[in-house]
């Protein structure tokens, strides 16, 4: 894998908000931290217990999506990330999503993730 997924944060940060100064300076310490750089080393579940690891896609062109479930910029974009990964799955490309809702809503103990699976046929790990 030749670059980072630095991208993502930059993509989430323009939704927060863009114009705020705050925002601007943030974007640009994601920028020079991310930008260019590999993205790091990772072996994670997938929502049936089997590891997923950045490893087995070297080569291959990978989209790293940080999501939670009650997202609402997430829940209108996993459509069009479907989409992609159907569209461009032969050339090599694939999305990876990882959850983010035991860190940003634990209180919910995945129930809203079960909740959003079961709303979307997501075919990526």
């Amino acid at each position: 894998m030749r670059r980072s997924a630095a991208a993502l944060p930059l993509v989430l940060l323009a939704t927060l908000g863009a114009g705020n100064g705050g925002h601007a300076q943030m974007r640009q310490a994601y920028q020079e931290r991310f930008e260019g750089h590999l993205a790091p080393p990772f072996d994670l579940p997938d929502v049936g217990g089997r590891r997923v690891s950045l490893e087995s896609y070297r080569g291959r062109v990978v989209l790293l999506n940080f999501w939670y479930s009650s997202c609402p910029p997430c829940r209108k974009e996993t459509p069009d990330l479907i989409a992609l990964q159907d569209e461009h799955r032969d050339a090599g490309f694939a999305v990876l999503g990882i959850n983010l809702d035991s860190v940003l809503i634990p209180q919910y103990k995945g129930e809203l993730l079960q909740k959003f699976l079961r709303t979307f046929s997501i075919d990526y790990p």
